[in-house]
């Protein structure tokens, strides 16, 4: 009889749910349900809920939601893997003990990254953190960034690197698109704090006040008065498109710029890469590790490695190939084998 793994997902939308449905379609031997909650402003492909047996929704309020999550676990039976998505569902699952055989927890960011609350937020988020890995089997990080901040939570924690998984050829359009006329420089995600979009139309900003001669768009929605900030700064904003339409749109970039300022490791770029896009990403922790060839620190350098992207393009591209294996199915099927599996041992740290 196949395991039960009880997927809780408190943000139902964005890049974090595309990798819980990863996660589920790259084990199908394993039966996984979702318990999920919906925030208003998050897009999803509701058709990637097939992929789950079983689909609930939890009530309103913390406490409501700890007993949605544990009467989910008396469902399911005692040999059935809790498998946390984020800071407040890890917070659900992991305030009390469960009747199950393992519990999971991935961050996908932890709270305490955070940029756009007080330190003092942060400090309370990390001894939160602190003290529910006491209650966590093993974190699944999405990132070498993520396990290095498990292990300074907690230094016995278990920790197996699960990579994103960078999407199939299948799901991206046939050729990239050479139809746009003037360079075009790309940025995606929800219009929020993290995405950062104002370091975004700064950079776009400084890159024609240098005499570059561009077009700029953004692929995504949300938050009204970001999008009209951006459009004054010369940024076409589409709104939040279906998945066919916004990799169209992105696969014409001369270039991509992923503005956040705080992340685990977001899929989108793993999209981009696929397409054959070069990818400049901002200098934050989460993408120290892998050591990318195009960074930028502040909206100010965009123009300087504008200048130099045709002598780094092909080194650009070549490391994304490679950064694409190491978040391929196989990849990601191995970890997650690791980390459901009663065999697992020890700490994997590396996917490479």
């Amino acid at each position: 009889m196949a395991e039960d793994v009880l997927h809780v997902v408190e943000n139902i939308g964005g890049g974090l749910f595309a990798a819980v449905a990863d996660y589920a379609s790259t084990t199908p031997h394993l039966n996984h349900h979702l318990l999920m909650a919906e925030r208003d402003g998050f897009a999803y492909d509701h058709s990637a809920l097939d992929v789950f047996e079983t689909r609930s929704t939890m009530g309103a309020g913390a406490l409501k939601r700890v007993r949605d999550v544990r009467e989910a676990s008396w469902r399911l039976g005692p040999r059935t893997i809790v498998h946390a998505h984020s800071s407040f569902a890890g917070f659900y699952v992991r305030m009390s003990p469960l009747p199950v055989r393992r519990i999971v927890y991935t961050p996908h960011c932890f709270a305490f990254e955070r940029q756009d609350i007080s330190k003092l937020a942060r400090a309370k988020y990390r001894v939160a953190e602190s003290v529910l890995a006491r209650n966590t089997d093993i974190f699944a990080a999405c990132s070498l960034r993520e396990a290095q901040l498990v292990r300074s939570l907690r230094r016995n924690s278990r920790v197996i690197v699960v990579p994103n998984l960078a999407p199939q050829r299948t799901d991206l359009p046939p050729t990239r698109s050479e139809s746009h006329v003037r360079p075009l420089i790309a940025g995606s995600g929800r219009l929020a704090a993290q995405k950062d979009p104002m370091f975004f139309g700064a950079a776009v900003k400084s890159l024609r006040a240098s005499g570059a001669d561009v077009d700029a768009i953004w692929v995504g929605g949300g938050d009204p008065e970001s999008a009209d900030l951006l459009r004054s700064s010369g940024v076409e904003v589409t709104g939040w498109l279906p998945r066919a339409e916004a990799l169209e749109a992105l696969s014409k970039a001369t270039v991509y710029l992923h503005s956040a300022s705080w992340e685990g490791f977001p899929i989108a770029v793993l999209e981009v890469a696929r397409l054959g896009v070069p990818v400049i990403v901002r200098d934050i922790p989460a993408f120290r590790p892998y050591e990318f060839p195009l960074i930028c620190a502040t909206p100010g350098q965009l123009p300087d490695i504008w200048d130099e992207l045709s002598l780094k393009r092909a080194g650009a591209l070549a490391f994304q190939a490679d950064l694409l294996e190491e978040h391929s199915v196989t990849a990601q099927a191995r970890a997650l084998e690791l980390v459901y599996s009663d065999s697992s041992r020890g700490t994997r740290w590396d996917v490479r």
